[in-house]
């Protein structure tokens, strides 16, 4: 319920109620797809509520995936009796074989949904490309401030007051990084995809 005068959001970007948190979970094949487990998370500090009281989905998910501890791997049990050559143990319906494939596949399924959640709200990126824009936007920086002094020392050679001669550097260097801004933010490699 909206407070008087403060209209509610039709979108809905106050966040999730517990409920429909659990709900989105459960949807996207993560774990926490429960009302008690979304309320231990909460409890333990794991997730948190927005201001409004609600959850914010896209921050719970990760804050879920960073504050929650995997469980210690599970002792390696000892190996399966030889088999009968078919995939089932000697005597058994191959019950344990086809639950333990599918308890895989289910997880392989859960993680390749996550990536693709993640990559449809471009929040996946690739780390060569974001390592290659790294590189690009230092060298240029390296590039644009160590020009300055070529720049300026036609200038200064004939200059003779030390707060002039200041001046005319950190304008230049002002100049340069501003340039170096104003480039990186209209380059399309800077922008999201649309």
């Amino acid at each position: 319920m909206a407070r008087k005068g403060i209209p509610k959001p039709a979108d809905g970007s106050k966040g999730m109620s517990i409920r429909k948190y659990a709900a989105h979970r459960k949807s996207l094949g993560l774990s926490g797809g429960t009302k008690a487990a979304v309320e231990k998370a909460l409890k333990s500090g794991r997730i948190g509520k927005n201001d409004h009281g609600k959850i914010d989905p896209d921050q719970a998910d990760l804050d879920w995936e960073r504050n929650t501890t995997q469980q210690a791997p599970a002792p390696v049990p000892p190996p399966p009796p030889k088999g009968n050559g078919n995939g089932t143990h000697p005597g058994g319906s191959g019950q344990s074989t086809y639950s333990e494939a599918r308890a895989q596949r289910e997880t392989y399924t859960a993680r390749l949904k996550r990536l693709d959640w993640l990559e449809r709200e471009n929040r996946l990126v690739d780390v060569h490309r974001v390592r290659e824009q790294q590189f690009k936007l230092a060298r240029a920086t390296s590039d644009r401030i160590l020009g300055v002094p070529q720049l300026v020392a036609e200038i200064l050679i004939t200059e003779t007051d030390p707060d002039r001669i200041q001046d005319i550097i950190r304008r230049e260097l002002e100049q340069a990084l501003a340039d170096l801004v104003n480039t990186w933010v209209s380059s399309p490699s800077s922008k999201s995809k649309g």
